[in-house]
């Protein structure tokens, strides 16, 4: 395995991964909406806290039989206007792949095309993390939804777009001439910093934007409470859960006896040992 890279992607997603919710503000309802109607929601990028997020920049690799010129022409959107005003913006788009700060504008621009559209759903394999638990669900105050992930409910999300996460010291290169748009999102939305390893995170990125959507109530097969959880909200959760028309079993997260870890037991077992 290279060095600069932890845990090189498999291209087969789990059959089960999780998501971390807190309770406070807003949050309560994407999460009530979310275990009642399976009315999942998929933020925009700019929610997220690693402002390195999707940020990889491209690279303008210039090679000897490469033209420009015959790139911007097979590649740029001929608009109404005249064949005059076509060529002036052909060569504007040229003049920018010259300087430092037009490579940047048409790497802004990109993307924004190809990211500030989407919604991402950012989801886990692991419901143990004490991390996660702390800062994703609020000191362990907040829940884990467990979600079904295998290819037969996949299947019926095409609209989807299953995207596993890898780790690295430095950005990947991704060629803003010749990478295919399949190699652009899986640098661009399937890379992060090794300081995110411990997430061991997989995505399902919206194509249609970010917002609420409706998926197969069977999407949705567990709840896990943390182990901070109020009584209020546990109530009002338990509530919830008895109005899903799919019923799904109800878990705790305890701290794993003599151990610093933490396990998941069913909400009875929990509940009979005081935890």
């Amino acid at each position: 395995m290279d060095e600069d890279v932890y845990d090189t992607p498999t291209g087969e997603i789990p059959q089960t991964l999780f998501r971390y919710y807190g309770v406070s503000g807003d949050r309560f309802e994407w999460l009530r909406q979310a275990i009642v109607k399976t009315e999942i929601y998929f933020p925009r990028l700019n929610s997220f806290n690693d402002p390195f997020d999707c940020r990889i920049p491209f690279h303008f690799q210039e090679r000897p039989s490469f033209s420009p010129d015959k790139f911007w022409r097979d590649n740029a959107p001929r608009r109404i206007g005249s064949k005059a005003d076509y060529e002036r913006a052909i060569r504007r788009q040229i003049a920018k792949t010259r300087t430092l700060a037009g490579r940047l504008e048409l790497s802004e621009t990109l993307y924004n095309d190809l990211v500030q559209k989407m919604g991402f759903l950012c989801l886990s394999t692991v419901e143990t993390s004490v991390l996660m638990w702390s800062y994703y669900a609020e000191g362990h105050r907040g829940v884990v939804l467990r979600f079904d992930t295998s290819r037969r409910m996949l299947e019926h999300m095409p609209e989807f777009l299953p995207m596993q996460v890898r780790y690295a010291k430095a950005f990947p290169v991704v060629d803003y001439y010749s990478a295919t748009l399949i190699e652009t999102y899986r640098t661009i939305f399937g890379t992060k910093s090794l300081d995110w390893k411990h997430e061991k995170e997989w995505r399902l990125i919206s194509k249609q934007g970010a917002g609420s959507y409706l998926l197969e109530p069977g999407f949705i097969t567990g709840l896990i409470l943390g182990m901070n959880i109020d009584r209020d909200h546990e109530q009002k959760i338990r509530e919830f859960v008895k109005q899903r028309d799919v019923p799904i079993p109800l878990f705790k997260v305890r701290n794993k006896p003599g151990t610093f870890e933490l396990e998941v037991v069913p909400v009875e077992e929990a509940r009979a040992r005081g935890a």
